[in-house]
């Protein structure tokens, strides 16, 4: 990605997002290098503080899928408890999001 002024402040903007713990929904039209900032901040994270998920929700994404891939990001202590690593916080992009099938 060829760093400009918006994706320069695009980027501080998450990072301060992220490290206040709140939310962000990108939103815009195709090809206007959502994902690839989205994923340019998921690399930079420090690996001591963080860990980072990334889901491509297509069509065809069930609820299961999405439950079972973060929770493979977590700690699993005794048979139900799950836990996140101590000391690290999970970032999760939900990319593409294409309004999944309806679970039945």
């Amino acid at each position: 990605m060829i760093p400009t002024v918006d994706t320069f402040r695009t980027d501080v903007l998450m990072t301060n997002l992220i490290n206040a713990k709140e939310r962000i929904l990108f939103m815009g039209e195709t090809g206007v290098g959502k994902s690839m900032a989205v994923q340019a901040l998921l690399k930079s994270l420090n690996a001591d503080s963080f860990k980072s998920l990334r889901i491509h929700l297509g069509y065809y994404t069930d609820s299961m899928l999405v439950q079972t891939l973060v929770e493979d990001r977590l700690t699993k202590r005794g048979n139900k408890l799950i836990v996140k690593e101590a000391n690290k916080n999970l970032v999760v992009c939900l990319d593409d999001i294409n309004l999944p099938v309806r679970d039945t």
